[in-house]
Parts: C-alpha cells; sequence; structure tokens
C-alpha cells in the first residue's frame, strides 16, 4: 500500500527468517548469554497479503479469506521462531509470551462458518470501546518453569511483562518509572 516496488506478502517471511537467523546466530556465538527479542509481526494488519507459503506451509488461500490466511501465517511465524529455539537447543529454558496490542477484527462471515469469532464473544472489535476492543489473549511458554495447559483466570496488563522479565532475569524496578507493572512469575507457577 503505496509503494508499488514492495511486495507486502513478503514481510511475514522476512520477519520470522530474520528472527531464526538471529536465534540461532546468538546462540551459536554466545551459548550462555541469555537474550531478548521483541517480536513485532505484521500479521494480522492490512493490507491482508498473505504469502504463499512459509516454512513449507501454505498460506495464501487457505483458509476462505485474506484475513483468516493471515492468521494461519502468524502462526506459521510463531512456528518458524519455535523451531528456532528448538534447534539452537534453548526452547526449553525459554520464556515467550504471545499477545495482541488490541481486539480483533469484527465479524467475518467466511470465517464465522468455520467457527472464528476474534473478539471471542465480548461485545467490540479492535478501535471499539467495548471489552471486545481490547481483551486479548496472552499466551505464555516457559517448559522449564511453567506446567503446561496451566490456565490463569486472573486479568493482566501487557505492561506486567517489563516487571515479570525483570524478575526473572534479577534486575531491580525503579518504581519511581514502574509504577505499577506486576511480576507475573507467581501466576505462571499456580502461586498466590
Amino acid at each position: 500500500m503505496g509503494d508499488s516496488h514492495w511486495d507486502p506478502s513478503l514481510a511475514g517471511p522476512i520477519l520470522a527468517n530474520r528472527a531464526q537467523r538471529f536465534i540461532i546466530d546468538h546462540v551459536a556465538a554466545n551459548p550462555d548469554q541469555p537474550f531478548f527479542m521483541h517480536y513485532s509481526s505484521q500479521a494480522v494488519h492490512v493490507p491482508h497479503t498473505p504469502p504463499a507459503e512459509l516454512a513449507g506451509e501454505l498460506i495464501a488461500g487457505t483458509t476462505g479469506s485474506a484475513y483468516g490466511d493471515m492468521v494461519k501465517e502468524f502462526d506459521a511465524q510463531i512456528g518458524v521462531i519455535v523451531q528456532a529455539l528448538q534447534t539452537a537447543g534453548v526452547f526449553e529454558r525459554t520464556i515467550m509470551i504471545v499477545t495482541s496490542d488490541n481486539g480483533g477484527i469484527g465479524q467475518n462471515d467466511r470465517l464465522r462458518e468455520h467457527g472464528y469469532d476474534s473478539s471471542h464473544g465480548y461485545r467490540g472489535s479492535k478501535g471499539k470501546v467495548h471489552e471486545g476492543g481490547h481483551r486479548v489473549p496472552f499466551i505464555v511458554t516457559w517448559p522449564a518453569a511453567i506446567e503446561a495447559a496451566t490456565v490463569c483466570d486472573v486479568p493482566v496488563c501487557a505492561h506486567d511483562v517489563v516487571a515479570t522479565l525483570a524478575a526473572v532475569a534479577g534486575q531491580p524496578l525503579d518504581r519511581q518509572v514502574i509504577y505499577d507493572a506486576q511480576n507475573l512469575v507467581p501466576y505462571f507457577r499456580q502461586q498466590p
């Protein structure tokens, strides 16, 4: 959208492959040094231009809508990152958080036929004031510390990630700067 010499369907594969290369190169060069990577996917933002394939998985035209294809592409991007962590031998001790900045798009009739509801039953969608516009998934994997299939019903905010990662890294927080972020590790471990 805007640059006629750019193919937006390339964005996801470029981002995922660079993340993969960063992980593998970093761990190979510094096997005992932790790293932080903030991965911001372009999926599922407009333009909805999924790639033909990503990591050997067909994407474009496989779900019935371009938006659904972008959701599938996001899943494939996460798969590339997980595979890189596993290949590098650090998946078990890596904290990976997957979340979003706002709610999903409004209903899409083609996706609804397949049971897809981006707001999970809540009223509202991206950019709207109702809960469906703000409630988003918050998925964490940390195999060495979190039991698989753990569920927590405590509402959390994205800024809680700051206090959580500081606690894991043993770094103090300046409460004059970080006012109300909470360490989520006790919730991950189902502790009070």
